[in-house]
């Protein structure tokens, strides 16, 4: 087997998981519920394969030195040596300066959706808060 082969497979694997996981969450019917159980699925995965300096956090804000706050962020990648500001068992209050990005999950996405979103993030980011690509 070739090397690049014995690579295919494993990130198969990862992705077949990935998708197991997702797709067991189906069978709760209630959305608040379902999309809680796809965001902790999502930052288990994420916790799994990101480097130790990072860590992957749940549900949270953002909070810019100017005090600016984001919306609620579903999935929170953030530095890992920085203490949150504000932390309960289910969601922390962490500096803008802090984050490396953040990850909305959606069940389903459609164009609509996904304009609301950017939307969002776009009205609700602080001056220190900046979006890929800009």
């Amino acid at each position: 087997m070739a090397a690049d082969e014995g690579l295919h497979r494993i990130l198969e694997e990862i992705a077949t998981k990935m998708e197991s996981d997702f797709r067991g969450s189906g069978i709760v019917e209630h959305r608040g519920s379902k999309g809680a159980l796809r965001e902790d699925a999502l930052r288990r995965f994420l916790d799994d394969y990101f480097l130790r300096t990072a860590e992957v956090a749940g549900s949270g804000e953002l909070i810019s030195s100017f005090g600016q706050r984001s919306g609620q962020c579903d999935v929170m990648i953030i530095d890992a040596i920085t203490p949150p500001l504000w932390t309960d068992d289910s969601y922390r209050i962490v500096p803008v300066e802090c984050c490396d990005a953040v990850i909305e999950v959606k069940s389903n996405i459609t164009v609509a959706e996904l304009e609301k979103s950017w939307r969002a993030v776009v009205s609700k980011r602080g001056s220190n808060m900046r979006i890929a690509g800009e």
